[in-house]
């Protein structure tokens, strides 16, 4: 008979993970993901269920900083010192500058050795474009906007691990994976929902 309580443990040299698994109820009931290098920090954290945590990006002149909330929710702030300090701020799918300002044109136009910025302004204040980050091969994301509206993927991946954090207006859900040897697993999340096992993973746990 297979136990009813399963941990899944993993560590490398940028990454840690130990969940705890209910085989009956096919839930997470708790545990710790977190993949770490230079330029980048993930920590997603479960509790009752659920997984929230944050993600920084930081670079020599730029940097992103997002909280992920357990009950889906998403929000941050975008900060790019090429660009005079220029802030964004990002809450509930939209992106509004909180610091600094456009240029009179309400263009900006900005590529550099780690990161690219194409976005424009309009006359109601709406942010269209988009902003490519990839600091080193762990850490890179992308941020797309139209009017205001974001959308976007954050990664941090090493040779053993890979985290995807995916946004849209309406939340983030996610996708961590963990090689070993041949073997792998793969944890699909969405931020407001409870983790939800099919059989077919909990088999691999044991396995792996």
């Amino acid at each position: 008979m297979a136990k009813s309580n399963l941990q899944l443990k993993d560590s490398g040299r940028n990454h840690e993970l130990s969940l705890d698994i209910d085989a009956v109820k096919k839930t997470v009931t708790g545990g710790a993901v977190y993949n770490y290098s230079d330029n980048s920090l993930v920590g997603l954290e479960v509790s009752k269920g659920r997984l929230g945590g944050s993600v920084v990006h930081s670079g020599e002149s730029h940097s992103l900083r997002l909280n992920f909330n357990k009950d889906g929710k998403y929000y941050g702030t975008y900060r790019d010192d090429d660009l005079g300090g220029l802030e964004l701020e990002i809450e509930a799918g939209v992106a509004r500058v909180s610091k600094g300002a456009f240029p009179a044109t309400g263009m900006i136009r900005l590529k550099g050795a780690d990161h690219e910025i194409r976005l424009d302004l309009d006359g109601k204040g709406r942010i269209s474009g988009c902003i490519k980050s990839r600091l080193s091969k762990s850490a890179l994301f992308r941020l797309d906007l139209a009017k205001g509206s974001i959308s976007g993927e954050i990664t941090h991946k090493g040779p053993r691990h890979e985290t995807r954090m995916t946004l849209s207006s309406g939340g983030w859900k996610g996708l961590i994976t963990i090689r070993k040897g041949k073997s792998s697993i793969t944890l699909d999340v969405k931020g407001g929902r409870d983790f939800k096992l099919s059989e077919a993973w909990i088999r691999s746990v044991v396995a792996f």
